[in-house]
């Protein structure tokens, strides 16, 4: 059972605060102390229980000039994607 909050609509997640559970809204920070306990249940088919995976490798060595390039790639990546999510934040 999903509850929204009465001041602005957002989802209200559950927090323990002092021991206690409480609904909380992810927005305004509203809260509703919960006397019920909260149950999370997921029921799966018998045909999802178990997969069986199979992987083949077939492992070459890679020079060091490709680890190189691979990691200044990487790097790459992670300055943009950090550039990004820090624009992100500060908006807020």
């Amino acid at each position: 059972m999903l509850r929204f909050c009465p001041k602005c609509n957002s989802l209200m997640v559950p927090k323990k605060i002092n021991g206690k559970v409480y609904l909380v809204c992810t927005s305004c920070g509203y809260r509703i102390q919960l006397k019920d306990k909260i149950v999370l249940a997921t029921n799966v088919s018998p045909d999802k229980h178990y997969k069986i995976g199979v992987i083949e490798l077939g492992l070459r060595k890679v020079k060091k000039d490709e680890q190189e390039i691979y990691r200044d790639e990487y790097y790459s990546i992670f300055l943009d994607t950090y550039a990004e999510e820090y624009e992100e934040g500060s908006e807020e």
